[in-house]
């Protein structure tokens, strides 16, 4: 499936987009944090999840297909 980053998880990953093989949204969330390391395993856990544009969360098990879109939303600051 197609991952796109934005913010700082775009700057933690390099990219600003990635394919990844995952069955699930928790299995993803593990993916990326193997491929990128630490600090992205805590970004995914603090970041809102779009699965083909419904809001998730990095614990939500919710199947995934290799056709599907997941954006990676950081939290923003702002008010």
């Amino acid at each position: 499936m197609l991952v796109r980053f934005y913010a700082v998880a775009r700057e933690i990953a390099g990219c600003g987009e990635t394919t990844v093989a995952a069955n699930s949204i928790p299995e993803l969330s593990a993916l990326l944090g193997q491929r990128y390391g630490e600090r992205m395993d805590r970004l995914v856990a603090a970041s809102t999840l779009l699965h083909d544009g419904v809001r998730r969360r990095s614990i939500d098990d919710v199947a995934l297909t290799a056709s599907d879109t997941v954006d990676l939303l950081p939290p923003f600051a702002g008010g």
